[in-house]
């Protein structure tokens, strides 16, 4: 069974996530850190299209994803 992302390229058939989903909005990293899954979610997109947009992402910390801050 092919499936296929968002972006429309196909996932290898051996594909497996890296993490697992703890419960809704929460994620749980191979390293165990709890993500929010939202958070995480737009990380990844950042990533993938950082290098077209010419952004430099070492300096980002990642205490953004463990922790997000409440917007009032």
């Amino acid at each position: 069974m092919m499936i296929f992302s968002q972006s429309g390229r196909e996932k290898p058939d051996n594909w497996e996530p890296s993490g697992k989903r703890i419960k809704r909005g929460l994620y749980q990293s191979a390293a165990g850190y709890l993500i929010n899954a939202d958070c995480n979610g737009a990380a990844n997109i950042l990533r993938k299209v950082s290098g077209k947009l010419g952004l430099d992402l070492s300096l980002l910390s990642r205490g953004a994803l463990v922790r997000p801050e409440k917007a009032i």
